[in-house]
Protein backbone atom coordinates (compact mmCIF):
# COMPACT_ATOMS: atom_id res chain seq x y z
CA UNK A 1 0.00 0.00 0.00
CA UNK A 2 1.87 3.48 -0.88
CA UNK A 3 1.73 5.92 1.32
CA UNK A 4 -0.78 8.52 -0.01
CA UNK A 5 -3.32 5.28 0.12
CA UNK A 6 -2.67 5.24 4.40
CA UNK A 7 -2.70 9.46 4.07
CA UNK A 8 -6.29 9.99 3.51
CA UNK A 9 -8.82 8.83 5.39
CA UNK A 10 -11.20 6.67 3.84
CA UNK A 11 -13.33 6.40 6.71
CA UNK A 12 -14.00 9.76 6.78
CA UNK A 13 -15.01 9.85 2.99
CA UNK A 14 -17.47 6.85 3.49
CA UNK A 15 -18.87 8.41 6.22
CA UNK A 16 -18.92 11.52 3.85
CA UNK A 17 -20.21 9.68 1.44
CA UNK A 18 -23.09 7.49 2.75
CA UNK A 19 -24.62 10.25 5.05
CA UNK A 20 -24.93 12.24 1.52
CA UNK A 21 -26.38 8.95 -1.11
CA UNK A 22 -26.93 6.04 0.54
CA UNK A 23 -25.72 2.35 0.04
CA UNK A 24 -26.18 2.85 -3.99
CA UNK A 25 -22.74 5.19 -3.54
CA UNK A 26 -20.91 1.23 -2.59
CA UNK A 27 -19.85 -1.16 -4.91
CA UNK A 28 -20.61 -4.84 -4.37
CA UNK A 29 -17.10 -4.80 -2.47
CA UNK A 30 -18.00 -1.78 -0.60
CA UNK A 31 -15.67 0.83 -2.12
CA UNK A 32 -16.96 4.26 -3.25
CA UNK A 33 -18.08 4.17 -6.37
CA UNK A 34 -16.20 6.77 -8.92
CA UNK A 35 -19.09 8.74 -9.79
CA UNK A 36 -20.33 9.39 -7.06
CA UNK A 37 -16.72 10.61 -5.47
CA UNK A 38 -16.86 13.06 -8.60
CA UNK A 39 -20.27 14.21 -7.89
CA UNK A 40 -19.30 14.86 -3.79
CA UNK A 41 -16.44 16.59 -5.42
CA UNK A 42 -18.69 19.24 -7.34
CA UNK A 43 -21.46 19.49 -5.13
CA UNK A 44 -19.10 20.44 -2.20
CA UNK A 45 -19.28 23.55 -0.59
CA UNK A 46 -15.79 25.74 -1.37
CA UNK A 47 -14.75 25.70 2.40
CA UNK A 48 -14.24 22.03 2.47
CA UNK A 49 -11.04 22.39 1.40
CA UNK A 50 -9.58 18.69 3.29
CA UNK A 51 -12.37 17.07 2.26
CA UNK A 52 -11.64 17.85 -1.22
CA UNK A 53 -8.26 17.18 -1.30
CA UNK A 54 -8.94 13.72 -0.09
CA UNK A 55 -11.80 13.45 -2.66
CA UNK A 56 -9.73 14.11 -5.50
CA UNK A 57 -6.64 11.95 -4.42
CA UNK A 58 -9.15 9.25 -4.13
CA UNK A 59 -10.01 9.77 -7.80
CA UNK A 60 -6.84 9.69 -8.93
CA UNK A 61 -5.82 6.80 -7.11
CA UNK A 62 -8.72 5.18 -8.96
CA UNK A 63 -7.52 5.86 -12.27
CA UNK A 64 -10.47 7.93 -13.01
CA UNK A 65 -12.23 4.58 -13.97
CA UNK A 66 -16.48 5.13 -14.61
CA UNK A 67 -18.46 2.47 -12.58
CA UNK A 68 -21.51 1.00 -14.27
CA UNK A 69 -24.53 0.41 -12.73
Amino acid sequence: MRFVERAIDKSHLREYIMDKYGEKALTEDGEIRYDFLRKALNELDPNETMLAQALKIEMSLEGGREDVG
